[in-house]
């Protein structure tokens, strides 16, 4: 299998996850019934929430499969992609916050802010709370490293649990949201 049909079988998994997480929340709603010949929908508005919410849901859960790989295999993080994933997020955040049958979902999630601090090292705040966040590893001959030893740094225990924590949040906001299958006030 070559990688166009592995990323096509990804894809389509995917696809088929999020169908079923529609058809359970549908049915948790009450909406959605059980019938000899299948499912009959009953809520349409809910149907529509749920297809514009499906890009974001897969774009949450895939930066979240990101995280929970590098948290698990990687032993060193570069500094530029862990601020990637947090441009990713927030970029996510206020696509929804566009979308005016969604926004409502997310008004009360916050973006995450960094900011250089110093020559070695960011500050990402999550929750209001600050993080630092070293951009450079120095060795015992005074050379820098832009890969910087993951464990145990606040990368590992603080940065990137608590991204993946908010990206599970706002998906399960999104879906509570599609299942509601009321219009925005």
């Amino acid at each position: 299998m070559d990688a166009s049909d592995d990323y096509e079988e990804k894809i389509a998994n995917k696809i088929q996850e999020i169908h079923q997480l529609e058809l359970e929340a549908l049915r948790r709603a009450g909406v959605a019934k059980e019938k000899e010949q299948g499912l009959e929908i009953e809520s349409t508005e809910a149907i529509r929430l749920f297809r514009e919410a499906t890009g974001y849901i897969l774009r949450l859960r895939e930066l979240r499969e990101d995280i929970e790989h590098e948290l698990q295999y990687d032993e060193r993080y570069h500094p530029g992609r862990i601020l990637g994933h947090i441009d990713d997020y927030n970029r996510t955040l206020n696509d929804i916050r566009k979308n005016p049958s969604l926004k409502n979902a997310v008004q009360s999630f916050e973006k995450i802010t960094y900011r250089e601090k110093g020559l070695n090292s960011y500050q990402v705040n999550i929750d209001g709370q600050p993080i630092n966040m070293k951009s450079v590893d120095t060795n015992g001959y005074n050379s820098t490293k832009t890969n910087i030893t993951m464990s145990g740094s606040t990368v590992e225990t603080a940065i990137l649990p608590r991204l993946r924590r908010l990206t599970k949040e706002v998906e399960n906001s999104l879906i509570g949201r599609c299942t509601s299958g009321k219009r925005p006030d």
